[in-house]
């Protein structure tokens, strides 16, 4: 996961931006119990709103704990205590981090390979707890591997690859409580996570000659121009996946978590969207 997803401040309620940071303070926790300290550096706002859903729509019942962290400055704030569910959800948190960092290493980045080998050791041990999630991702990823060696132009083929496996990972998670619905919200979201990011890192795949599906086919002369000659095109493809993942959380029936679920999707993806497309620059590490 990348970190593009997450909530509108200025439209959020402040017991939602709590509840969102609980979450992600928890998977973080949930890193440490699991793997040790430095997992911790692997998560991302994408993440912790995939912790959400999944916990909303199974009903699970999280407890909220009192806890403190060098990111809140070490002032107590309210966390997801550590529970057998978000402990899951680090294990394919760490699991999609080591098959990036090999992604990263096949084109090319060989400073990846140092982290890589921190991660290994790790990587192993959630791929024996869980080893259906850990087959999903390898095999997408594989499968990814192949559309970017075949230089395909297609942007909804790349980005399909990435969808699916988070959805197929979530319906692992879900089981009986997966639905057409919420497995929708997942697709979408992690659709527009790889578009995205594809958008995002144009100007470096470019100088790089990594595969990126926005310029497969297309010529480039430098971010601004490249967005304002397909703008047209970029803003569709990433707007049609924010209306789907709307539709999906509309039709979708929540227990406690609707409200910041609603915002990030509804006004966080769009917020997202607007901020790549007249970014003259590779985004820095958004803070909210």
């Amino acid at each position: 996961m990348y970190g593009y997803v997450l909530p509108d401040k200025q439209r959020a309620k402040k017991e939602e931006m709590v509840c969102f940071f609980a979450y992600y303070c928890g998977l973080c926790d949930a890193l440490k119990s699991n793997f040790g300290f430095m997992t911790r550096f692997s998560i991302n706002y994408d993440a912790a709103f995939f912790t959400i859903l999944i916990c909303d729509q199974l009903n699970f019942d999280c407890q909220i704990v009192l806890g403190r962290c060098a990111g809140s400055a070490f002032k107590k704030h309210p966390v997801v205590a550590v529970n057998e569910l978000t402990k899951r959800i680090a294990d394919l948190n760490v699991l999609l981090a080591f098959c990036k960092l090999s992604d990263n290493i096949e084109d090319g980045e060989f400073a990846a390979k140092s982290v890589a080998r921190l991660l290994q050791k790790q990587a192993k041990q959630a791929k024996s707890r869980e080893g259906q999630m850990a087959k999903i991702v390898a095999q997408k990823y594989a499968d990814l591997r192949k559309i970017e060696q075949q230089n395909s132009a297609s942007v909804d083929m790349a980005a399909d690859c990435f969808a699916c496996m988070l959805r197929d990972c979530a319906a692992v998670l879900l089981g009986d409580k997966a639905t057409d619905d919420n497995l929708g919200i997942v697709y979408n979201v992690a659709k527009f996570i790889y578009l995205a990011d594809a958008l995002d890192d144009i100007c470096a795949d470019f100088k790089k000659g990594r595969y990126n599906p926005f310029l497969a086919g297309r010529q480039y002369a430098g971010r601004q121009k490249f967005i304002k000659d397909n703008f047209d095109f970029i803003n569709f493809s990433l707007q049609c996946t924010i209306n789907r993942a709307i539709e999906c959380v509309n039709a979708t029936a929540f227990n406690h978590s609707f409200g910041i679920l609603e915002n990030i999707v509804h006004f966080g993806l769009r917020k997202k969207a607007d901020e790549l497309l007249n970014s003259c620059k590779k985004l820095k590490r958004a803070k909210v």
